[in-house]
């Protein structure tokens, strides 16, 4: 029986296991505490706290830590700082979102200062992956379309869409495609 930590070689007061891979390397509630501070951090979107607390936690290996637990511990914080990656990309798109889009010709209480160019995406989809109870393949594409639109409008220099549309082809018996468009304006 483990009667010791994996990573810091104390006594085990409670019985964690260091991944689901390996559930025979067991960590104390110390070291458990330790990697949580980079699960809070990768969800507060502080980097500096991530590396910071990954730092801490791989410092915490003694002499008799295994180099497959060391490796354990690098896969904890490669997950940990591609979900705060993740989140920093969520953030810059939830920002591109905050653009003023419409299907009409104005946006209402705004003057538009400047005409920047069309903006448009397509995306064919299966028609066969539409199912009942599901969000349809159809309106992901139009999400989809819509943030590539917002990247391309960013890029020209333009804060708002107008003249929004959606048009949906059938391309033969299976796929569907999905067609946005937009023009890219300057608001005041």
């Amino acid at each position: 029986m483990i009667n010791k930590c994996s990573i810091c070689g104390g006594k085990l007061d409670a019985l964690f296991p260091l991944l689901a891979e390996h559930p025979n390397h067991k960590i104390c509630s110390t070291c458990s505490i330790q990697k949580s501070y980079i699960v809070d951090a990768a969800n507060r979107n502080d980097a500096q706290a991530l590396h910071e607390a990954a730092d801490a936690f791989l410092a915490r290996t003694y002499v008799g830590t295994t180099d497959e637990v060391k490796a354990d511990m690098n896969v904890i914080i490669k997950r940990y700082e591609g979900m705060l990656l993740q989140n920093q990309e969520q953030d810059s798109f939830s920002a591109l979102n905050e653009l003023p889009t419409t299907a009409s010709d104005h946006i209402e209480g705004h003057k538009i200062t400047k005409y920047c160019g069309t903006v448009g995406s397509n995306a064919a989809v299966l028609i066969d992956a539409i199912q009942p109870g599901r969000e349809s393949s159809p309106h992901i594409a139009k999400l989809n379309n819509r943030q590539q639109m917002l990247i391309q409008a960013k890029g020209l220099g333009a804060n708002a869409l107008i003249n929004c549309s959606v048009s949906y082809t059938p391309l033969n018996a299976k796929y569907l495609l999905v067609t946005s468009t937009a023009d890219a304006v300057v608001i005041d």
